[in-house]
């Protein structure tokens, strides 16, 4: 189905596509309920769906009809009905199974229906019942203090035996998630102001740290607040080397249980950590790096819904080949490009063995697989160009360098969705590069005083300049010095 048709069929079908296979068996379970079902209809529809996905072909409305209704000719009012229902099934699906797999707020919810009914009893027994329940987020805090709190209400005002002990618990919980909520959020806020987006109020950040390091002696510590706590110590100071290294041994432990929205957020602060202790040519920190995407990667915390983002797999790649890790690098670009979306499959996938080959100093096998890239997106455009770039410069064939200089800057002067600075990175990348390799070529011919003087005039201008892949053309002009 074309994802540009913006029916009431793509719509459904946008949501649909994105549920993992247990859940796509538990919606056909759903829907297939008498509850829904007259005539069949909707689940006559979703097994044609259901079959033409899995045959992996574009069908159109016709088609869909067909196969549903025993090759009946179409009423597209009829069929566009039936989708709306079929999308307020799969949305009440979801939010149902959101609800069941939080056990504290199905807990809450119970209890807030009993108390309403009068049904004190089943309130009395719920109270005693144990949930299980190993997520650690500030929703589970939030819930379980509400949760709390109509117990104290009820056994201070309802109970035979009135008792006053719960509400230092539903305290206790409620503190927890306004610590929570403050601490990420002033993560948040002490990022954005780093990346100078936006000021905000730094007294009364200090005020509430002051407040939460006093009182951590007074209560069970919460290892999601310990990670949060951890990460704002080094978002404010990033030499705060400790502080990453206590956040790091904490996400060790207890990744796992914690959801994976919240779980994505406070991995990119470590990444970003790492990132900039990289570009201070602190090389110990793509050990860090790697190690943390290794970690995301075995709690499937890498993923963006159902599938991993191709920047995400780029940047796995990119950290391994700079460890020189070939064999984890290939490993994963086999084993994870059928987790990128089918979109953007094939150009990741041969990218990134092109990129795997270079490294390995295997050109004839990186070209053939640059050569089998479709160039639609810029990125891969600019990014395949640049390797083919390097291996021009390193086979020292200056003439198809200066042919592939001239056809980039052609490209980056009339395509207009190059940002500027994007545009200018890679500018002049390949306009050093080729003056490097035109300086190379007539070393033999100039003397050695114009030759070093012409040198150390280009070195100055890649130092003071944006450069894409920057250190690779430093050294490449150390060594030529």
């Amino acid at each position: 189905m074309a994802e540009h048709n913006k029916s009431i069929i793509s719509t459904f079908w946008e949501i649909y596509r994105n549920l993992d296979k247990n859940e796509k068996k538990e919606f056909s379970v759903f829907v297939e309920s008498s509850i829904f079902n007259k005539k069949n209809a909707l689940k006559s529809i979703l097994q044609a769906c259901v079959h033409f996905e899995k045959e992996r072909v574009v069908f159109d409305r016709q088609t869909l009809y067909a196969k549903a209704f025993h090759g009946k000719e179409i009423n597209k009012q009829v069929l566009n009905n039936y989708f709306v229902e079929l999308k307020k099934l799969l949305l009440q699906f979801l939010q149902i199974r959101w609800v069941s797999n939080k056990p504290s707020l199905h807990k809450w919810a119970l209890a807030e229906m009993y108390l309403q009914k009068g049904l004190f009893q089943h309130f009395e027994k719920l109270e005693e019942q144990t949930f299980k329940n190993t997520e650690i987020s500030a929703e589970e805090s939030f819930f379980n203090y509400r949760l709390q709190s109509l117990f104290d209400e009820y056994a201070a005002t309802h109970a035979k035996k009135k008792t006053y002990t719960k509400l230092n618990t539903s305290l206790l919980q409620f503190n927890t998630f306004y610590f929570l909520e403050s601490l990420r959020m002033y993560c948040e806020l002490v990022n954005r102001k780093n990346l100078r987006i936006a000021a905000f109020d730094e007294k009364a950040m200090k005020t509430f740290l002051s407040y939460y390091e006093s009182s951590l002696q007074n209560r069970n510590q919460n290892p999601l607040l310990e990670i949060y706590y951890f990460i704002l110590l080094f978002l404010l100071d990033e030499k705060n080397e400790k502080a990453f290294a206590h956040y790091k041994n904490n996400l060790k432990e207890y990744l796992h249980q914690i959801p994976m929205r919240t779980a994505r957020d406070i991995c990119l602060f470590g990444q970003n950590f790492c990132i900039k202790h990289i570009n201070l040519n602190k090389q110990n920190y793509l050990h860090e790096l790697f190690e943390l995407y290794n970690l995301m990667l075995q709690h499937r915390v890498i993923y963006d819904g159902q599938y991993m983002t191709e920047w995400t797999f780029k940047n796995y790649i990119t950290v391994a080949l700079r460890l020189q890790a070939f064999d984890e690098a290939e490993q994963f670009i086999e084993v994870y490009h059928d987790k990128l979306l089918p979109d953007v499959r094939f150009n990741a996938f041969h990218y990134n063995l092109a990129a795997l080959y270079y490294e390995k100093n295997d050109f004839v096998r990186a070209m053939d697989e640059l050569n089998k890239i479709h160039f639609r997106d810029t990125v891969y455009y600019l990014d395949a160009r640049s390797i083919l770039l390097k291996i021009y410069f390193a086979e020292e064939d200056f003439e198809a360098l200066a042919s592939l200089y001239h056809s980039v800057r052609v490209y980056l002067l009339r395509n207009k969705q190059v940002s500027r600075k994007q545009a200018d990175l890679y500018r002049n990348l390949f306009l050093y590069t080729h003056k490097l390799a035109a300086l190379l070529g007539k070393r033999s011919f100039v003397k050695e005083t114009e030759y070093a003087e012409a040198h150390v005039k280009l070195l100055k201008k890649v130092e003071q300049n944006a450069v894409a892949n920057k250190n690779w053309l430093i050294k490449n002009l150390t060594d030529a010095a």
